[in-house]
């Protein structure tokens, strides 16, 4: 948590200094859409940021990862074991929804935002048929258990220009850092 702060800290004296002397940055109301991703857990995702410099903005996301191939949610750990096929491993994958708000806190073009959300995780055993009956050259997972989990994200998007930002932030389910690139479909 402490490198995420060091980064974010740095993002900020960056911006900074580059928009000091470019006064065509400032912050007006905007809409941003774009690339967002959860590194390395959820690196595909999507996020809507509407500014507003003088009130709260509104932020959403929407982060998942790739799928594994062969998953079957009809065999049960148990099954799988009792077949005598050997267990390779686990994983879990996770989709993430997030809803927060934002607030400009530097006019040279720096707003922080700070959502709330749920994660879905999906437990998977993967396991090996020596019969290759399942699964891909005989690998495929096991659906073993889903939950759902609360999210806390938090970070800054960076107004570049008029028509591009960088997002930096983390999520803390699953912990990770969120980086991304948006644009201003407007103009």
């Amino acid at each position: 948590m402490r490198k995420i702060i060091g980064i974010l800290i740095f993002v900020l004296v960056v911006n900074s200094a580059f928009c000091r002397n470019n006064q065509s940055s400032k912050i007006q109301p905007s809409m941003y859409i774009g690339y967002v991703g959860n590194f390395i857990k959820e690196p595909f995702g999507v996020f809507i940021h509407g500014i507003n410099p003088n009130k709260f903005g509104f932020y959403i996301d929407i982060k998942l990862a790739i799928s594994p191939g062969n998953v079957y949610d009809n065999i049960s750990v148990q099954q799988a074991e009792s077949w005598g096929d050997s267990y390779l491993g686990e994983m879990n994958h996770y989709e993430t929804i997030d809803i927060g708000l934002s607030k400009v806190i530097h006019s040279a073009g720096v707003v922080a935002f700070l959502g709330l959300g749920i994660t879905k995780i999906n437990h998977y055993q993967e396991y090996f048929d020596e019969m290759y009956i399942l699964g891909e050259d005989g690998h495929y997972y096991v659906d073993e258990d889903m939950r759902f989990a609360p999210n806390l994200n938090l970070g800054l998007l960076m107004v570049a220009s008029k028509s591009i930002v960088f997002v930096f932030g983390a999520d803390l389910q699953p912990f990770g850092v969120n980086l991304g690139i948006g644009f201003n479909p407007t103009l």
